[in-house]
């Protein structure tokens, strides 16, 4: 991610075509209270709720 992106106040993340997240800035690990290696990996559906520790698969 650029800079500028990274240091975003917003939340920003990307995804492969499957969904899956491929890269996250500090806002979005801040909003869902995640660290970034978590959240890399997982499906975008897993962040509803509290999806993320359900979701052991992408």
């Amino acid at each position: 991610m650029t800079l500028a992106v990274e240091q975003a106040a917003e939340a920003v993340y990307m995804l492969d075509p499957d969904g899956v997240i491929e890269s996250v800035n500090n806002a979005l690990c801040a909003i869902f209270g995640h660290p970034r290696k978590e959240l890399i990996g997982k499906n975008i559906r897993s962040l509803r709720g509290d999806g993320i520790s359900q979701n052991k698969s992408a």
